[in-house]
């Protein structure tokens, strides 16, 4: 639904969108670290203006919502 928050989540449905957008030009076909995916979404929070801080609990819940985002340990 347009402009409502998706339940359990502070985003709305365009942002999240917006987002993986976000992610995926950041990402640009390489796996990334649950830490530097964390870190690139507390900077898009920052961005704009959303006082919120990343969980252990949204990032696997986004990761559950984007199968096709490519995560991996760090080493």
């Amino acid at each position: 639904i347009k402009g409502e928050i998706v339940r359990g989540n502070i985003f709305t449905f365009e942002q999240e969108e917006q987002l993986m957008k976000y992610v995926e030009n950041q990402q640009r076909g390489s796996p990334m670290t649950k830490e530097l995916l964390k870190d690139l979404v507390n900077r898009y929070l920052e961005a704009n203006n959303i006082e919120w801080k990343v969980s252990d609990s949204w990032f696997y819940a986004f990761r559950k919502r984007h199968p096709k985002l490519i995560t991996r340990k760090a080493i």
